[in-house]
């Protein structure tokens, strides 16, 4: 009997600190601007490249939308909706693909014939399937 009352204090005394140092106020942090947002170098080879490229594509389309990255990728799933038309939304993502391929080969991390058949894999391929590959979690090399 002696334990339970002391469980009981101890957990209403938890519960009184939680309270009185502002837990009760907890708000999430805001996501990060979209526009200023650039994935880190991190490791060569295809999978650095192919995560180097979906982040930063993300978020240059994101930012071209004025949308946060977290819901462009949620909006090009078909998990959530975002206030921008599907072709609109496809039109930024292949912007922000090329462009984010253009800055790996800038950056000496593909040569210029892989830059031309990845950028045209992205012109032609459906949305879907760049997002399932860059973002789906498979094998980046096959």
């Amino acid at each position: 009997m002696r334990g339970l009352l002391a469980a009981l204090l101890v957990s209403v005394a938890l519960v009184g600190v939680y309270v009185a140092l502002g837990g009760g106020d907890y708000e999430p942090s805001a996501p990060p601007d979209a526009c200023s947002v650039r994935a880190p170098d991190g490791e060569n080879g295809v999978a650095g490249t192919l995560q180097r490229v979906g982040l930063n594509a993300l978020a240059a389309s994101a930012c071209d939308l004025g949308v946060t990255r977290e819901r462009l990728l949620l909006g090009l799933t078909g998990a959530s909706e975002i206030s921008v038309s599907d072709e609109r939304r496809t039109q930024a993502f292949r912007a922000g693909v090329r462009g984010a391929l253009e800055a790996e080969e800038r950056a000496g991390r593909i040569s210029e014939t892989e830059l031309g058949l990845l950028r045209g894999a992205a012109d032609v391929l459906p949305v879907d399937a760049i997002v399932e590959r860059l973002f789906g979690g498979g094998d980046p090399s096959g």
